[in-house]
């Protein structure tokens, strides 16, 4: 597919500040243990996780250096690799303790880490999504979309992002619209300020 420039990372029309090499991330291990009665089905899951992908294509975003500052690139057709590793439960312990830490963004770097780790006694699955692309409430969201499609019913996917509202939001600036809101709220803020008091 073709990458092409949707937003500047450092836009202050909708994300907070520029892109910083060490910012938070949102970062979760689940604990995949099923009923007994239902064991885990690896194959619904990891079809799950990439419909989840395909639901929310923004996720698929990389960053570039375009223009001296990193920037974020939007590509819907990428393929996402989810990897499955498996490993004995001593070896999860050492490998978890390594999962949770600040990520550094890198050219081409993925805004994410993911994977499905199986261990002799449970399975996990990590996801791991930079602050820039949601927070707690888009966990939340991505992990009810995520729990629909493992059980196999239909998610509608995502028309509207943050993509298109930050550039719906630099069409209203180069339309004015920005600079007429501002103006029309100034006034009313003046307009409190010295209206006489009942």
């Amino acid at each position: 597919g073709k990458h092409l420039p949707r937003a500047c990372a450092g836009q202050q029309l909708f994300l907070p500040g520029h892109i910083q090499r060490h910012q938070p991330r949102q970062q979760q291990i689940f604990d995949l243990l099923p009923p007994k009665h239902r064991p885990l089905r690896q194959t619904e899951l990891l079809f799950a996780v990439e419909q989840l992908f395909e639901v929310h294509p923004e996720l698929k975003a990389i960053i570039q250096m375009a223009e001296g500052r990193y920037q974020i690139f939007r590509d819907d057709k990428r393929k996402i690799d989810i990897p499955i590793v498996r490993l004995s439960d001593v070896q999860w312990e050492e490998t978890r303790k390594g999962l949770l830490y600040p990520y550094l963004y890198g050219e081409g770097e993925n805004l994410f880490h993911i994977g499905i780790y199986e261990t002799d006694s449970a399975n996990y699955f990590f996801f791991d999504i930079a602050h820039i692309m949601g927070d707690g409430m888009t966990m939340n969201v991505l992990f009810e979309d995520l729990n629909q499609l493992y059980l196999g019913k239909a998610v509608e996917p995502e028309t509207y992002t943050f993509y298109e509202y930050i550039l719906d939001e630099k069409d209203r600036d180069a339309r004015g619209l920005r600079a007429k809101n501002e103006a029309y709220f100034r006034c009313l803020i003046c307009l409190l300020y010295t209206s006489p008091s009942p």
